[in-house]
């Protein structure tokens, strides 16, 4: 059940919700369209992550979402499986980022624990003086909270913008796995220049006044901060003008054309700046990160093999793969499972029927 503080805040959020109501338990998240309902909380690197299953008249229809076996809520994935399989389902739509044939793909590593990236990226952070910038998914909270254990670890703050602060706060009141700003005197907000401060901008700086810190003190100090920050974030980077430090690169390697070209100008901005980048893909490796800044980001999908793991356990008459480049690599390791792969065709309705 929602605290009365997480109910408050969702009334009072600033963008308009209409047609959204708030599930108050499990009591009132049963059933949808007459249908009974299942969710099921998983792993990800969003928090909040669910995955979900649907009575039909065919049997239980079940679908992963975006998930993985790592992270602070690892343990819900493994929960996830053993629950998902009792319902025996005749259909599960389950996700399949990171499948390949290739074994050697960019992500078809070994998954990467988060702890891991606390580890490496407190040793680039402790290797060179100066500014850091820690550029990450801007919903990853849970990799905000290892570099807040980051900044805690090596004396320094930890600056977020006011849209992350904003997310720490509502995440705080809707997970116990993540801290309220209250409760992280370490970390400050950045008060950016502009025209016109939104209401709920205007609400968060006057709340937390003492923790807002501009360009000018981080200029002055820079080996104090390290600023979460990314390429969109430039501008204001811009303002603080750094001389040389270090630009961690926390996220995901550059997949597509546009993704690329971001990626240079990012590289021209650093270098401008006179940073040492750490763990951004290069053009020269064909957009890698090079083997030896490997480690930086904690995919928040599931590797091929953990996917077929939990597909074989869960055990469904049908699977159908989807958010995935290579459907083929369902077919072929799962052929003589006794589970069958239908992969869906554009443009085409799949039908399914006789429960098991």
């Amino acid at each position: 059940n929602l605290s009365l503080d997480a109910l408050d805040f969702w009334i009072t959020t600033p963008a308009k919700t209409k047609g959204l109501e708030v599930c108050s338990g499990p009591a009132g998240c049963d059933s949808v369209g007459g249908l009974a309902l299942r969710n099921f909380p998983v792993s990800h690197s969003v928090m909040g992550a669910t995955a979900f299953a649907v009575e039909t008249s065919a049997g239980w229809v079940g679908y992963t979402g975006d998930l993985r076996c790592c992270g602070v809520d690892a343990p819900s994935t493994e929960r996830f499986v053993q629950q998902m399989a009792a319902l025996h389902l005749r259909v599960l739509i389950c996700e399949g980022t990171r499948a390949s044939l290739d074994s050697e793909a960019s992500d078809g590593h070994a998954p990467v624990p988060e702890e891991a990236v606390y580890d490496r990226a407190l040793a680039a952070v402790r290797a060179g003086p100066g500014l850091v910038i820690a550029d990450f998914g801007p919903r990853n909270v849970e990799r905000l909270i290892t570099f807040q254990r980051i900044a805690e670890e090596t004396s320094r703050a930890l600056v977020v913008l006011a849209r992350d602060a904003y997310l720490l706060e509502a995440m705080g009141l809707a997970s116990a796995n993540v801290p309220r700003l209250a409760e992280m005197p370490n970390v400050l907000i950045y008060a950016d220049l502009k025209s016109r401060v939104p209401s709920w901008e205007a609400k968060l700086r006057e709340k937390y006044g003492s923790r807002l810190v501009a360009a000018p003190q981080v200029r002055a100090r820079p080996g104090d901060y390290i600023l979460c920050f990314g390429f969109w974030d430039m501008g204001d980077v811009i303002d603080i003008r750094p001389q040389g430090g270090t630009y961690i690169y926390s996220s995901r390697e550059a997949y597509s054309e546009e993704q690329q070209l971001d990626m240079r100008r990012l590289l021209h901005w650093i270098e401008h700046f006179g940073m040492t980048a750490v763990g951004l893909p290069r053009e020269g490796l064909d957009w890698k990160v090079p083997p030896s800044e490997r480690g930086l980001h904690a995919s928040g999908h599931a590797s091929g093999p953990e996917l077929l793991d939990m597909v074989r356990r869960i055990a469904p008459r049908t699977l159908v793969p989807v958010h995935t480049e290579c459907p083929q690599y369902f077919v072929s390791s799962l052929e003589g499972s006794g589970i069958e792969v239908s992969v869906p065709q554009p443009g085409a309705s799949m039908s399914f029927s006789d429960r098991r």
